[in-house]
């Protein structure tokens, strides 16, 4: 269930990207020490972003489903995590380093407007190149519906 609370988003600079592979055009992300993560690696995967701030309360509020959601999938499952932040990277690892969640946070490294993202959170699912789902606002992500929504997308 979809409780329509959001934050608007916060434009950020654009970043060229010399990356080749379909899903690496589409979203650009970098680990907390500054790399860029090569989604690539992930090509039999469904990637599943969600956008976030640290400043953004809806976007907090969700993140213990989000993480228990994340653990009802397990390690073996077709879908990577990531939860991405505009933010510069010391306030995300700031961020991270404060809160108890088990969560594989990255800095999004282009505009949200890019994605067509305009207000937080926002989650975008990606599979095989190409943008497969798209849920805007906060959500109970760990509740049987949300999880067997996600596998619906996951698994096609």
């Amino acid at each position: 269930m979809a409780l329509g609370v959001a934050c608007t988003s916060t434009p950020k600079d654009q970043t060229e990207s010399t990356t080749s592979n379909p899903v690496n055009d589409l979203v650009k992300l970098k680990d907390l020490d500054g790399n860029s993560i090569d989604l690539s690696q992930h090509e039999d995967k469904a990637i599943f972003v969600n956008f976030w701030a640290t400043w953004c309360a809806p976007c907090i509020k969700e993140m213990p489903s989000l993480e228990k959601m994340q653990k009802a999938f397990g390690d073996d499952q077709p879908v990577v995590f990531f939860y991405a932040s505009n933010e510069p990277l010391p306030k995300i690892k700031k961020f991270a380093e404060q809160k108890p969640w088990d969560l594989n946070y990255a800095q999004l490294d282009m505009s949200l407007e890019e994605l067509s993202i305009y207000a937080l959170p926002t989650t975008i699912i990606f599979k095989d190149g190409k943008i497969a789902w798209t849920e805007t606002g906060s959500k109970i992500w760990d509740s049987e519906e949300s999880i067997s929504e996600i596998k619906t997308f996951i698994n096609q």
